[in-house]
């Protein structure tokens, strides 16, 4: 899982852990966003929308539910 509490968008009040799936490779991975954001496959380096994005934090409070992209 991420950290949102380090790094440039530390003070951000809304964070995601977005999950992606190239199929050009077959790589999946995550990554923490302020939103949903595309994002480039570590393996081929093809851009990717997010398949799903769980809700991390929302206004300092964590948060457990998913939300859909």
């Amino acid at each position: 899982m991420c950290n949102p509490f380090s790094g440039i968008y530390a003070n951000e009040e809304r964070w995601l852990e977005n999950a992606y799936h190239c199929e050009d490779c077959n790589e999946s991975w995550t990554d923490c966003w302020y939103c949903e954001v595309d994002d480039d496959c570590p393996g081929c380096g093809v851009t990717y929308t997010p398949e799903s994005s769980e809700l991390l934090l929302v206004n300092g409070d964590l948060e457990q539910e998913p939300v859909s992209a």
